[in-house]
Parts: C-alpha cells; structure tokens; sequence
C-alpha cells in the first residue's frame, strides 16, 4: 500500500495524508468526548444537605418523568403542591404527604413553564415559554381551575413582547406580575390579561444594565414585592399602589462563592427565602445582625422556593443537560421540603 501511495503525485500524495491525520484527530477526539461524556454522568444523586441549626432537608416527592426540570412551585392555601415541567408543560399536583398526579390538559396545551401562582380567585396562573430552549424568547400567562381546561390569558402587546420570563405572582386583591429578566422589568397584569410596564431599575442607578429580575414573592408586612436579581445577587423592595420609591434592601458582595438569585419566598417571621442556584437555599434578614445563613446545601438546582405553612418547599431543576446534551439529570427529579424546628 505504501509503494502505491509512494506513485501518486504530490497532490494526491498530501489529501491522502490529511485524511489519514484528520481521522486520527477525529477518532481522539470522539473517544475524549466518550471518556468525558462518561465521568459527567456516573457520579452518584445529589441529596440536599442541612447546614443552619435548627432546620432538616428532605425528599419531599419524586415527580414520575424523566424530563420532568420542575422550574417552579406554589401552595394552595389547603397546602396542595404545584410544580411543572420546564421542558414539557405538564403540571404536576402533589398532596401534603407527597402522593403525585398530573393535571389532565396540561401536557397538551403548556409547552414549557418557568413559573406557576394561585390568585385569591382560585385560579391557577402559569407562565408558559411555550418553547423549552433557554434561549428562546415569547411567552404567554393560562389561567385556571385546577383539572379544568388551559385558557390563554395574558399577554405583553408591544413589538418586543417577552423576552427572558422567569417567574409569575399573584397578589391578593391586586395583579398578576411577572418578571422578565431578558427586558430587566417587571410586568403588571390587570383583570384584562392585558400586561403594562410596573417597574425596572432606574438607569441612574449602579450597574442598572446588570440587574435582571428573576424571582418574585409578596412582601404583606410592606404591602411590595420582593424581586430578586439573578445578575448582581440583589433583592428588591418595590411598593404596590404608588406608595413609595423602590429600594434595594440586601446585595450579597462575598467572593467566596456566587449564590445566583432566583426564587424568593417570604416566611412567617419576614424573613426571605431565597433559592440560590450556585448556593443551596439561603435566608436573608436584611436588619439582622448577620443578614444572610445558608441553610441547605447540596440541591440539584434549588431554582424556586414556596413557603407554607412552616414548610418551605424546594425545587430540584436539575438543567444542566438542558443546555449541555452530554450531561444526564440525576433521575428521579424530585421536590424537597425544608422544615423548621
């Protein structure tokens, strides 16, 4: 073979070569990808660990499918759980003892759900992506009742529409809000369903072009919401019904680690929980003495938090292999529930 190659002239001589020296590189990096692909995805489950005195962590309920990426969580007031597939729409119903069922519909008429509330009317409100790829932009808010079928409801009418949302808030006796983190705003949903601008960040402000709004949860004692900023670790306070300025009330500066503000949860004391997804679950006291304790560690991406009744459940988003196909989730995905003694 080698006397036959040896014949051929110059030309032919030198495609033959960086065939040969092309498959080689390829055939090393494919097995490198293999070796890679392998040591992502044989490391054991994850289970979230308690660290502040105090408090335990534990497996609440283990959602059926395996693409199920809960993304959000709410509470009824009778303490029925709501989380939804991020990568599918359904919406998955979960008794107080952690006994799951999946809402009739919901799978065929919900693409991708970022965020889920319930309205003093009893509705259920769900902010849909329609389309489960993070870079995706659009949206839509369904409005109903639980076992009933979606209704499309509300909507953002300019050229833009929505961007980045992240996460839907129904306050009582008010609106519906949504955070956009793309459009680093706050929207407003009257009875119409039709959205108008609440809030964004000054653009006198430091770093304004860096905050994006991400979670949402009301703050009753203040009569605000409490929005969080995923880009520079920050929460907000911003009043409802015109009654103040907003302010920001903590800004989390350690360099010893980087906890990614998403979800936001009030508890029964105003404290503020919030979902860290580079950092477990954290509780931040803005005029405590030590405003900020960690106090579970160890979630496969705590994304979005919801308080009840002495219980603060967690969501595992578990989304790495959302964006990277490589990576496998650490099946089953499942919901945790941090309890206070």
């Amino acid at each position: 073979m080698m006397q036959q190659i040896q014949l051929l002239n110059r030309g032919q001589r030198i495609v033959i070569f960086i065939l040969i020296f092309g498959g080689g590189i390829a055939l090393i990096a494919a097995i490198a990808l293999l070796l890679l692909t392998f040591t992502l995805n044989v490391q054991p489950r994850v289970m979230a660990q308690a660290v502040a005195d105090g408090v335990t962590v534990r497996e609440f309920a283990q959602l059926p499918d395996d693409d199920a990426y809960p993304a959000g969580v709410t509470v009824r007031e009778d303490g029925m759980v709501y989380t939804a597939s991020y990568d599918t729409g359904v919406i998955y119903e979960i008794t107080p003892d952690g006994v799951v069922s999946e809402l009739p519909q919901t799978r065929e008429f919900i693409g991708s759900v970022t965020g889920l509330t319930f309205g003093d009317d009893g509705l259920l409100y769900v902010f849909d992506r329609i389309v489960e790829n993070p870079r995706s932009s659009g949206g839509l808010i369904w409005r109903f009742l639980p076992g009933d079928t979606p209704q499309e409801w509300g909507f953002i009418e300019d050229e833009t529409g929505f961007v980045s949302p992240e996460d839907v808030l129904a306050v009582p006796g008010d609106a519906v809000y949504v955070a956009d983190r793309g459009r680093r705003e706050v929207w407003r949903f009257g009875a119409d369903g039709i959205g108008t601008l609440f809030w964004r960040v000054g653009s006198n402000e430091p770093d304004a072009e860096q905050v994006r709004p991400t979670g949402l949860a009301y703050d009753r004692a203040n009569n605000a919401l409490i929005v969080t900023d995923s880009g520079l670790n920050r929460l907000y306070r911003v009043p409802l019904g015109g009654t103040g300025d907003a302010e920001m009330i903590y800004e989390h500066t350690r360099t010893d680690a980087t906890p990614d503000f998403t979800g936001v949860a009030v508890g029964a004391d105003g404290a503020f929980y919030v979902a860290a997804l580079g950092g477990g679950v954290v509780a931040i006291r803005p005029d405590a003495e030590v405003p900020f304790e960690t106090l579970a560690i160890n979630f496969r991406g705590a994304r979005d938090v919801a308080y009840h009744d002495g219980r603060l459940y967690v969501t595992n988003f578990d989304s790495a292999s959302l964006v990277n196909p490589l990576i496998d989730p650490q099946l089953p995905f499942a919901l945790d529930v941090i309890e206070f003694e």
